[in-house]
């Protein structure tokens, strides 16, 4: 799997579309190995009764999330092997800077040659030609998001009807954070009964120059503890083998602030009449 590509959105709308083809979930949500919740079952449950029409996921303009917006989205990230973060994002070459252009051309020729992978080579092509315009306005955030049935099944026809847009977002660099939020933003236009709140995921970075948010230690608890008054249900990112500790202070305060449920960890088994 390429990380950071569009491979992984594809992987994501198939999975949606089984969703909803099962047709058994009211509500999805998308988490990660690196996601912990904050919450017990009850507190988790207890909020989507009372917001289950609303789809919670970060939407900003791509301008306001990222100062390099227009090398995410116009530019051609070309993946040098499927590690994370072995890439170049190469820009159309008539449109920026020839001596810039051929210098990365430069690079990733030395790069192809030292590897003895002649595909990336190959993959320079696509810089003599400009990227289509979008169909629709891009928007970006978080990737980590809830959504009701009825919006998941929007995106997943959305992507089946158009796909110069799935096309657009094939050099998209982590076009997974502009894909989906683009395309609910697009259906809340003219679908007035798409109303968002906040992504249910905490995440946190050191700095806005960071590129990959924080990972929870001990330290954090207090903090974690404090994002349930945001109606924060989940956190990312943990790593057990960097600090398991966390994850054991999170599960005592989660039990300990529980409230009492004499039926929470008990298998109900139906009675068969004598």
């Amino acid at each position: 799997m390429y990380l950071g590509r569009l491979f992984v959105g594809r992987c994501y709308t198939k999975l949606y579309a089984e969703i909803i083809a099962d047709n058994k979930c009211n509500y999805t949500i998308l988490l990660s190995e690196k996601c912990y919740p904050i919450v017990d079952n009850d507190a988790l449950n207890n909020y989507l009764k009372k917001n289950y029409q609303y789809e919670h996921i970060d939407i900003f303009p791509v301008a306001e999330v990222w100062k390099n917006w227009r090398a995410r989205v116009y530019n051609y990230k070309i993946n040098l092997s499927s590690k994370k973060g072995d890439y170049m994002v190469l820009p159309y070459i008539f449109g920026s800077s020839i001596k810039s252009a051929l210098k990365k051309i430069g690079a990733l020729a030395i790069k192809s040659c030292q590897r003895k992978n002649f595909r990336i080579v190959l993959e320079v092509r696509k810089i003599f030609k400009k990227r289509e315009p979008s169909l629709i306005a891009h928007y970006g955030g978080s990737l980590w998001w809830g959504l009701t049935y009825n919006t998941l099944r929007q995106v997943v026809e959305f992507t089946h009807n158009n796909n110069r847009y799935v096309t657009f977002h094939q050099d998209t660099l982590v076009p997974d954070e502009i894909f989906f939020h683009s395309i609910i933003k697009h259906l809340a236009l003219t679908d007035k009964k798409i109303k968002v709140k906040p992504s249910l995921t905490y995440v946190t970075w050191s700095s806005k120059q960071e590129p990959h948010p924080i990972t929870f230690t001990s330290n954090n608890l207090e903090e974690l503890i404090s994002q349930r008054a945001n109606n924060k249900m989940f956190a990312r990112k943990f790593d057990a083998e960097y600090c398991e500790e966390i994850l054991d202070l999170l599960d005592n305060n989660i039990m300990h602030n529980s409230s009492p449920n004499p039926l929470r960890n008990q298998v109900l088994v139906e009675q068969k009449p004598a």
